[in-house]
């Protein structure tokens, strides 16, 4: 039976750089085998994606999600089954972005919980050890257009102090927000959350 030790979310609207961040902190720890297939090459100008399950050291792994449940038209019960699926024996953590907001059907039931909701649900499911999340901020001076990303719709304090209240009333999780306008500023941010040494 797998147990899972420590789970890293990382909470940012569509665009906001969710999969880049995950992808360069995993490519900046060259020591991490990606388990079953080769770690994918860098391609300059080119998108790549490093998400999958790596070892991390000689008892843990750490299965890597690079887009959010939200994004993909999944509901919660698919994400906790996604989650024990990918993470069914030995000591795991996980990494996953997701959106701030919640997702609904036609019928304007809840589809994919708001994170806070979400993360509750994935506590009484597998009891981890440690939560972390990250709110990307993306507030510049304005909304802005870049030649990497598209014009998007930021996180604006009033929306990052409702989140933030939100996860710290849930035992266990610890949250705070990054600053992600230079993307390879945060790596250590990510992965040091997964060193054990």
């Amino acid at each position: 039976m797998g147990y899972i030790e420590r789970a890293l979310f990382i909470v940012g609207v569509q665009n906001s750089g969710k999969t880049t961040l995950i992808n360069n902190a995993i490519d900046s720890v060259p020591h991490w085998l990606k388990i079953g297939t080769p770690r994918p090459k860098k391609i300059k100008n080119k998108k790549y994606n490093l998400g999958g399950s790596y070892i991390i050291s000689s008892d843990r792994k750490l299965y890597v999600r690079t887009s959010s449940f939200h994004e993909s038209g999944r509901n919660t019960a698919y994400f906790l089954k996604s989650m024990k699926d990918k993470t069914k024996t030995g000591r795991w953590n996980v990494i996953c972005p997701m959106q701030p907001e919640a997702t609904y059907t036609k019928e304007g039931n809840v589809k994919m919980a708001e994170p806070a909701e979400a993360i509750k649900k994935f506590i009484e499911r597998f009891n981890p050890e440690h939560i972390r999340v990250y709110l990307l901020d993306l507030r510049f001076d304005k909304i802005e257009k870049t030649k990497k990303r598209k014009s998007v719709v930021v996180i604006n304090d009033k929306d990052i102090r409702k989140h933030i209240s939100k996860l710290q009333k849930i035992k266990n999780v610890e949250c705070t927000y990054l600053n992600v306008k230079n993307e390879n500023k945060n790596n250590h941010t990510i992965t040091d959350f997964f060193n054990f040494s």
